[in-house]
């Protein structure tokens, strides 16, 4: 089942409400799996989901890297807090702390032209991508997909 950025926003809504009502361990666990959800999945950045879930860059910073762990070291009350979440919104999230990481990445140093950095820029806007290396890694992986055809 594949889902949307605007069906993961919907759920951050319910969350904000819950965590108005009471900070508890379960509306935390909710909340920390859409977090890293908007960073890994969707590209916001910390200031953005801030500004989503009305908290402090800080605490995001913190809290992007918790579903990761929890689910790493099968943490059964995390699971259960949020299993509805992995069923609806399911991801695979990188784990940052190790240095043997099963998923290699390779980092590219690009220099573009002005005029190739504006029509990013226009793809950014129309895709709602607020960080530039999530809009190139979305256009180099969708170019791949065509190439393979």
């Amino acid at each position: 089942m594949e889902y949307t950025y605007e069906d993961v926003l919907e759920q951050c809504e319910k969350v904000k409400d819950l965590l108005k009502e009471a900070k508890n361990r379960r509306s935390l666990d909710r909340r920390n799996y859409l977090i890293a959800l908007l960073y890994y999945e969707f590209g916001k950045t910390e200031e953005v989901i801030g500004k989503i879930l009305n908290m402090k860059r800080e605490t995001v910073t913190s809290a992007k890297f918790h579903p990761y762990q929890l689910l790493e070291n099968n943490d059964s009350l995390f699971i259960n807090n949020v299993k509805d979440f992995i069923e609806l919104f399911p991801y695979d999230f990188p784990n940052h702390h190790s240095a043997k990481s099963s998923k290699k990445q390779t980092v590219i140093n690009l220099y573009l032209e002005k005029d190739v950095t504006k029509k990013l820029r226009h793809y950014m806007a129309f895709k709602d991508i607020s960080r530039i290396d999530m809009a190139v890694k979305d256009l180099v992986i969708k170019g791949l997909r065509l190439w393979e055809e």
